[in-house]
């Protein structure tokens, strides 16, 4: 099984803190909301869809098994 993780229109509620990072790297208590999915799901893939410009900053910073890509959701059951 996989995970996709993906930001919606409402990213920008979030503003400013939302300019450099995707909705789900911001903290909640002292980890992110994809550490805390990747903590309490170690064994599945997780796949992302955040906003363009932000991906080459966020590949460098966080191993994931897909980003912003439509086909790997058709390979697996995904939640």
């Amino acid at each position: 099984m996989r995970i996709c993780v993906f930001e919606d229109e409402k990213f920008d509620c979030f503003f400013p803190l939302t300019l450099t990072r995707a909705t789900f790297e911001l903290r909640c208590g002292y980890i992110s909301l994809l550490e805390r999915i990747r903590r309490n799901f170690p064994e599945t893939e997780i796949c992302v869809f955040l906003r363009d410009y932000l991906v080459p900053t966020f590949r460098k910073r966080v191993n994931v098994n897909a980003i912003n890509d439509l086909n790997y959701l058709e390979k697996d059951d995904t939640l």
